[in-house]
């Protein structure tokens, strides 16, 4: 049920500590850790691995020497960090350097985590960065200039329309949609999946979409985009990227 995801009122053990006996290998190179809260956050990790798993952990804060030796990754996943299972609705944060030596990295995903806001300093190799279900009420016009082979984009459920949410849900200031800057998509010249579900979006200016000539799927379900579709969105979407046929949903 959904009263089963409600946070729990304990405030104790927002951090975690990593050592290379909490290791679960594959012959991938691929790490996991999961279900682990402990005082501080330390990792001892052999610089070879290729995926690393930190889900469902109570990771707050990722310091600038924790994954930065390990060159060869290119994935990590940061899921569940935060959101339902923060009690004290403590926002995750990382340091400017923390991703910035993952040169190899091509999939990064910090869902449920509380961020505020998108994290910058991402490395350019990135293809896909999911963002989804946080606390991202504004995206800049520069936040994303250096992710320029980004091929998916995920922001759902920042600013969420709450009304008949299957999950618990907290909607920005007087029900706003997420605010985003027209040109601040405009380096994500090779992005082909584009998903805004549920971020109480009004409108979908096709000047975000202007640059996006790859474009192949664009997400916007549970929005408030009446208007917009009756007026003719998609042929207005078309328009803005490049006249290519973009499937909506």
């Amino acid at each position: 049920s959904s009263s089963d995801l409600l946070p729990k009122k304990n405030c104790s053990g927002l951090g975690i500590s990593l050592t290379s006996s909490d290791m679960k290998t594959d012959a991938k190179n691929s790490f996991s850790f999961s279900e682990m809260a402990e005082s501080s956050l330390s990792a001892s990790l052999s610089s070879h691995i290729t995926s690393l798993e930190l889900n469902a952990n109570k990771i707050v804060s990722i310091k600038n020497n924790i994954v930065s030796e390990l060159k060869n990754l290119k994935e990590l996943y940061m899921d569940q960090n935060g959101y339902y299972s923060n009690p004290c609705g403590k926002t995750f944060e990382k340091e400017d350097e923390a991703f910035v030596a993952l040169t190899n990295l091509t999939v990064l995903s910090l869902s449920y985590n509380n961020l505020i806001r998108e994290p910058l300093n991402l490395p350019s190799s990135l293809r896909e960065l999911y963002l989804g279900f946080n606390k991202i009420t504004r995206i800049s016009q520069g936040d994303f200039n250096e992710l320029v082979n980004l091929h998916l984009l995920d922001l759902s459920r920042n600013c969420p329309r709450c009304c008949n949410a299957p999950f618990p849900c907290e909607p920005c200031i007087i029900n706003s949609s997420i605010q985003i800057h027209q040109f601040a998509f405009q380096n994500l010249k090779k992005l082909k999946i584009l998903v805004l579900t549920s971020t109480s979006l009004t409108s979908v200016p096709a000047i975000w979409l202007q640059n996006m000539t790859q474009l192949k799927a664009l997400h916007l379900a549970f929005n408030y985009l009446q208007n917009e579709i009756a007026s003719g969105l998609k042929t207005a979407l078309q328009e803005g990227c490049g006249g290519e046929p973009v499937s909506l949903g």
